[in-house]
Order: C-alpha cells, then structure tokens, then sequence
C-alpha cells in the first residue's frame, strides 16, 4: 500500500514539475488535466507520453514525463503472463531514447532504443492482426533509426549508416513518406561528417523535397541547417548564411526553441566564417568587428535556449563556438575557459568528432599563446580521434553497408519486376485456359447441335423411307384392286350380251 502511495506520489509531482517547468500549450493543459483523472492504467501511460511530446521544447521536463511513463508500464497487469504493458514499455523508451539522444546522451539514448527494439520485435512476433502488425513495425523501424542516431552521435559511422539503411528500407515497405524523408537527412549527415559533400548535399535536398512535399516546416528546418553546415565544411560561407537564416525563419514560425537554438548556432557559424575568411585575407580586425559581434550574440541567444533545454551537446557546440570567438578577438584565456568547458562535456556524451575538434581548437590556442608543449599535445590527440573517425576499414564498411542497401533494393526490385512478370504470365495462362474452355464448350455445342440434327435428319430419312415403302404398299394394293375390278369387268362384259347383240336382236323382234 505504502509503494503504491509513493508512486502515486511521484507522479503527481512529477506533474507538479511539468506545471512549473513549463510554459504550457492548450494541448498540454488539457493532458495535465486528464492524468489527474486517470487510474493508474493504460490511458495513463498514453497521456504522460503525449504529455512528453507536446513539452518536447522543454527535454528535462519531457523525460520526467516519459519516465513516469515507463514507470507506470511496467507495473500494469493486463491480464497476461508477462507483467507490464509491452507497448507503454516500448513506446516509453523510444521516447526517452529520442529525448536523451537531442540532450547529446548518446550512450544512455542508445540503451533505452535498444530495448525498444527488442519489445517491438517481440510484439511483432506474437501479433497477428494485419492493422496492428502494420503499427508495431512502424514503430520498429523508428527504434532502428534512433539506435542509428544513437551511433551517429558517438561517430561510429558504419554502425550508424547500417541501421539507417535497415530503417529506410522498412520505412520504404511501409509506405511512410515522411520517415523516409526523416532517414534520407540522418545518411546526409553520416556522409557529411565523412566529408563526402556532394553525397551529404544529395541526401539533405532529397530529403528536403518530402518535408516541402508534405509541408513539414520541422523537418525543413533541419534539412535548410544540414545544407548550411555543408556548405560552411566546403568554404562557402555566403551559402551557409544564406540557408541558415531559411531555416532560422522556419523554426521561429513554427515557434520551436529547440530548433531555433540550433539555427542560431548556424547563422553565428556564418558571420563568423565571414569574419575569419576576411581577416585571414588581410582585412583590418576592426573593420570585422561588428560581425563577429554579431556571430558572437547568435551564440550566446542559442547557448541560453540550451541551457533552458538541458541540451548539453548544443550547450557544448556553443561553448566551442565562443572560444573561436575569443581566439579571434585575442582574448585567450577566455577562449580556453570556454574550450575546455565544451571538452568536458563532449567527453562526457561521448561525442568523438566534437572532441576531435576541441583538441584541434585547443592546439591552435596553445600555440598562438606560444605553450607549445599543451599545443603538440592536443595536436597528437586530435590525430588520434581524427584517425579514429577516418580510417580506411570504417569507410569500407560504410561503402559495404551502402552497397547491401544499394543491393537489396535492386533485389527488391528485380523480384518485383519478375513478380508482375509471373502475375502477368500467370494472367495468360488463366486466359488462355478461359479461351480454351471456351473453345471446348463451342465445340461440345456445335457437336451436340450436330448430332441433334444429324439425328433429326436420320429420323426423317427413316420416316421417308417407311413412307415410300406405305406407298409402296397402297400403290400395290391399288393395282390389285384395280386389277380385281378391271378382271370382273371383263367377266361381266363376258357374261352380258354386248349393245350390238341386243340392238339386232329387238330389230329382229320389231320385224317379226
């Protein structure tokens, strides 16, 4: 009783929490006002994570919610022998993958959708109902691609371009447009960091024209960003402004913090490389001053947003940015300060290409303060995270893992070429198997038909026959009778005295 009273306990403070933590949408309120009603039942677990959806803006508080959640499924007995609400379950983790993998927890993201993946596999295996399956492995392919994230976000590249690849090729079977646009962004990115631009560039525009398509002004966002930070690996910082303040202008129209943080970050990224390509080409710092000031303010505006998110990747991003600054600027010991704030963090998400760029930040700090002893140190770390990230085996099995996809898809596609090829054989043998039934049936008609008549004209040959030999018969006994009366005839006139004979006779009679 007393554990049920704690847990019913938290989670009203968990809302307590949400409440204050929050500046709450319509939507969120009347979810807040539901959960306060709900029984300690399935509804629940739905509201808490609907909850953690709608408060996404807010990733400390979305992950309180998610894990009351989890909380919550896993105590729910629905009657079978396995306790807690598999779905809740799942669904939970997801979330909490997603919201810890925005918060640069890569490692803690990757374990809560590992276990999502392993639940929805077991409800797809134990499900039957079409509808039902069709939604679990929906949800199975958006596990796939959180655990790619995941990878991605500790710069394992084939790991996470190997589960990007099993997620779009599920997503493509399912028919779901905008996780195939979603996962076509996350394999630009893989290729970005991997410096293959064009390919990353390929994949963002691909990506970019299903977000349009659809009018998901998010996931254009993110696709405008990509394409800006591309464009900013390759030099061409004009560009880099130009689709960074695109998606600037996206996000605040839909009024996401967490995207605009990130889209500050872009645009500070491209005053500043403007600022660095005009210095390096001998322009004045002082003529450069107002755009770094005005890198500098994009930076602090997304360091705040981040800190109210509890995003410690942006956060650390951030940091890094504003000792570029400082270096700039000349003010070294702050551009120190700030860059060993970004490492600390970095090192603690795990994120292998941002530590790589501290130790390069750090190097070149060290040796423009002339401590050239940290500087030959950073610099011998970060060939050894850049080793890391681009040997020659990772980018072969990134080549192997597209080359499956590549693969597959084309084996998909021969079987579905050979597939409407058998259907379309299949259809003319039906058709031909109709028309010779056909023909059979004419023909059996046509033989009855004849045989009807044949017997019909036989009959009537028959009939003809008995006719002529009746007639035969009556013309015989005709001729007999005739023949009788013909012989009487002649008796008779034998017998009588003939005309002649009475006619001299009465003359004799008259004389006398």
């Amino acid at each position: 009783m007393k554990k049920k009273q704690s847990a019913i306990f938290l989670l009203m403070l968990g809302l307590f929490l949400v409440q204050l933590l929050c500046s709450q949408t319509p939507v969120a309120d009347s979810l807040i006002f539901l959960l306060k009603k709900d029984k300690a039942d399935t509804n629940k677990v739905n509201h808490l994570n609907q909850l953690a959806i709608e408060l996404w803006g807010n990733l400390d508080t979305a992950i309180i919610c998610s894990s009351q959640a989890l909380k919550l499924a896993e105590k729910i007995n629905i009657g079978t022998k396995e306790k807690g609400w598999l779905k809740g379950i799942a669904k939970s983790n997801y979330l909490l993958g997603v919201f810890n993998f925005d918060k640069g927890n890569f490692y803690i993201a990757l374990g809560y959708n590992t276990t999502a993946l392993k639940i929805w596999e077991q409800i797809e295996a134990e499900t039957n109902n079409p509808v039902t399956l069709r939604q679990v492995r929906i949800a199975k392919a958006k596990s796939i691609g959180e655990i790619g994230n995941a990878y991605f976000g500790q710069s394992n590249y084939p790991k996470a371009l190997e589960y990007q690849l099993k997620a779009l090729k599920l997503s493509e079977s399912l028919n779901q447009e905008r996780a195939v646009g979603n996962i076509l962004g996350n394999i630009g990115n893989i290729y970005s960091d991997q410096k293959q631009y064009e390919k990353a560039i390929e994949y963002y525009l691909k990506s970019l024209k299903v977000g349009r398509k659809l009018g998901n002004k998010y996931d254009m966002s993110i696709d405008l960003r990509n394409i800006a930070i591309v464009y900013s690996k390759k030099g061409d910082a004009y560009k880099q402004l130009e689709y960074s303040m695109m998606a600037l202008s996206t996000s605040k129209q839909l009024g996401n913090d967490f995207e605009t943080a990130n889209n500050l970050i872009s645009v500070g990224s491209a005053f500043q490389n403007l600022a660095d390509s005009a210095l390096k080409s001998g322009t004045p710092y002082d003529q450069l001053k107002g755009e770094y000031e005005k890198a500098m303010a994009y930076f602090l505006e997304s360091l705040s947003l981040e800190k109210d998110q509890g995003n410690l990747f942006g956060e650390a991003m951030n940091y890094s940015n504003i000792a570029s600054i400082h270096i700039a600027q000349k003010n070294y010991k702050e551009a120190e300060r700030y860059f060993l704030k970004a490492l600390s963090l970095d090192s603690t998400l795990g994120s292998l290409s941002q530590i790589k760029e501290m130790h390069e930040g750090l190097g070149e700090l060290y040796y423009l303060k002339g401590d050239y002893k940290n500087s030959l140190k950073h610099i011998k770390l970060y060939s050894q995270s850049k080793d890391s990230l681009f040997n020659e085996e990772k980018n072969n099995e990134i080549t192997k893992h597209e080359m499956n996809y590549e693969f597959d898809k084309k084996e998909v596609a021969s079987k579905t070429l050979l597939d409407k090829k058998e259907a379309l054989a299949e259809t003319d043998r039906k058709r031909q198997n109709i028309f010779f039934w056909l023909l059979s049936i004419v023909a059996l008609a046509v033989a009855i038909v004849a045989i009807i008549v044949f017997r019909s004209l036989r009959l009537t040959r028959q009939q003809k026959q008995i006719i002529e030999q009746q007639k035969v018969v009556v013309e015989e006994k005709q001729r007999e009778v005739l023949d009788s009366i013909y012989y009487a005839k002649r008796i008779q006139q034998s017998l009588l005295p003939t005309e002649k004979y009475i006619n001299k006779n009465l003359i004799r009679l008259k004389e006398h």
